[in-house]
C-alpha cells in the first residue's frame, strides 16, 4: 500500500509525538486517515486502503479484520461458498486442499467470492457513515467529504484490454483529452465512469486474481486483479497527487511518500527444464515490486535535486529469506508475522521508521 502526504497538512505520527499533550492522548491509537492525504493499493493492499481510509478504521482493527477475511476467503468451500470445509478439522484439510487443486484445473477459479462479500459487509459495520452501515457493500465507493480526507483508490486490470483501471473513493476532474491528437499513441476514446461503483464491486475487482477468485464484470468491463499490472502501484499514486489540488495546473508539493510491501523472498522456482525456468523468471517480472521501488526512489532523488523539493520517500518490506508464501496460504500468516517482527527490529529499519514518523509529525 502506498500513501502520500502534502506539505500543508499538520499531522502527528503513530510512532512519535511532538507537542504538549496528555499521556492519555499520546497512548491513544491514532487513525492513518488523519496522517495521509491519499492512499492506494492493489489486491490485499487495496482492501487495506479501503479499510483504513474509505471506512476510516484503526490499524489494529484492520489487522484483526484481515486475519478473519483471509481465513474465510482462502479456505475450501462447497455449496457456492456457503460451507467452509476447514471447519471439519483435519479431515477438512485432507479433503479440502485436494479439492482446491482440482478446482484450479477444472474451473475458472478455485475460491468463491461470497466469503469476501460477506467479510466486506461486516467491515462496513465499522464505518462512521450511517448510509454505509445501512447499505453495506452496496454503498457507493465514492464518498467526497467536506474536509477532503480519506481519499484512496484500488487498482484493477481490464481483462480484455490489458490496462489499468483505478477505482477511486473520490471524484476527479474530467481528463483533458484536448491534445490527444498530438499524441503519437492517443488515449482510448472510451472513458470509464466509475462514480457509481459499489464498495463490493471495487473490492472484488482489485482481488480477482486469475485462477484464485472469479473475475468481476462492471459496466460490461471484465476486471482482474490489479496486481497483474500494478503489484506495486507507486507510480499510480504519484500521478494521483494532482487529485489533491483544486487547480489541476498546480503541482502539489508532497512532504512524504510511504510504501509498505507484503514481504519478499529470495527463493526462486527452478525446474530441470530450462524453458520452465525462463517462464518462471519472466512471470516474476510482472509481480516484481522491488524494481518499481528502485525506479521510483531514483526519480524522487532526481526531482529533489533538480527542483529543490525535499519529498521524503520510505519503503518498508520484510524479507522472508528462502521462504516463499503462496497467495492463498493464510495458515502461514503467523510465520510471516515472525519475519516481519524480525525485520522491524533491525537497527536501520527502526531508524527509518523514526525518521518517517518525525517527518509526519512536523
Amino acid at each position: 500500500m502506498n500513501q502520500v502526504k502534502e506539505f500543508e497538512k499538520e499531522n502527528l505520527s503513530n510512532h512519535t509525538y511532538t507537542g504538549s499533550k496528555s499521556e492519555s492522548q499520546m497512548d491513544e491509537e491514532r487513525f492513518p486517515v488523519d496522517y495521509f492525504d491519499l492512499a492506494a493499493g492493489t489486491s490485499t493492499g487495496g482492501l487495506i486502503a479501503l479499510m483504513l481510509f474509505r471506512l476510516r478504521m484503526k490499524t489494529s482493527d484492520a489487522i484483526k479484520f484481515y486475519h478473519e477475511l483471509a481465513a474465510q476467503v482462502f479456505s475450501p468451500t462447497i455449496w457456492w461458498g456457503a460451507f467452509n470445509m476447514h471447519k471439519w478439522g483435519r479431515l477438512g484439510y485432507y479433503i479440502g486442499n485436494p479439492w482446491l487443486k482440482f478446482k484450479a484445473l477444472a474451473f475458472p477459479s478455485r475460491f468463491s467470492d461470497k466469503p469476501l462479500i460477506d467479510a466486506i459487509n461486516k467491515a462496513i459495520n465499522e464505518s462512521d457513515d450511517p448510509n454505509d452501515r445501512e447499505n453495506k457493500g452496496e454503498s457507493r465507493l465514492v464518498r467526497d467529504r467536506p474536509d477532503k480526507t480519506g481519499k484512496m483508490f484500488m487498482c484493477a486490470t481490464l481483462a480484455e484490454e490489458g490496462r489499468s483501471l483505478l477505482l477511486r473513493s473520490y471524484t476527479t476532474l474530467p481528463d483533458d483529452d484536448s491534445r490527444s491528437e498530438d499524441l503519437i499513441f492517443p488515449l482510448p476514446s472510451r472513458s470509464e465512469d466509475m462514480r457509481n461503483i459499489t464498495i463490493n464491486e471495487a473490492a472484488r475487482a482489485t482481488s480477482a486474481a486469475p485462477t484464485y477468485l472469479p473475475e468481476v464484470e462492471i459496466q460490461g468491463l471484465r476486471c482482474w486483479d490489479g496486481g497483474l499490472l500494478n503489484n506495486n502501484p507507486i507510480d499510480q499514486v504519484w500521478a494521483a497527487r494532482y487529485d489533491l489540488t483544486d487547480n489541476p495546473t498546480d503541482t502539489p508539493v508532497v512532504k512524504c511518500v510511504l510504501s509498505i510491501g507484503t514481504s519478499f523472498s529470495k527463493a526462486r522456482k527452478s525446474s530441470f527444464l530450462g524453458f520452465l525456468n525462463t517462464v518462471n523468471t519472466v512471470t516474476s517480472f510482472s509481480t516484481n515490486t522491488e524494481a518499481k521501488h528502485q525506479d521510483f526512489a531514483r526519480n524522487i532523488q532526481r526531482e529533489n535535486l533538480t527542483r529543490g523539493i525535499k519529498t521524503a520517500y520510505y519503503r518498508f518490506d520484510a524479507e522472508t529469506d528462502d521462504h516463499a508464501f503462496n497467495l492463498d496460504d493464510w495458515q502461514q500468516m503467523k510465520k510471516l508475522e515472525v519475519y516481519t517482527e524480525r525485520y522491524l527490529e533491525r537497527e536501520d529499519v527502526e531508524g527509518a521508521i523514526k525518521r518517517c514518523a518525525e517527518k509526519l509529525a512536523k
